[in-house]
């Protein structure tokens, strides 16, 4: 991928990623658990 290409898609969420990550739900602690589970 062109590097221009690259920083365009980079900054295209913009102003709303402050939204978005004021927001968005946390991951729900059981499924984090259950998906790491296997990992230890």
């Amino acid at each position: 991928m062109d590097h221009d290409v690259r920083l365009l898609h980079a900054s295209s969420f913009g102003s709303a990623a402050a939204s978005y990550a004021e927001h968005r739900p946390d991951y729900a602690t059981a499924a984090v658990r259950w998906a790491l589970g296997p990992a230890r």
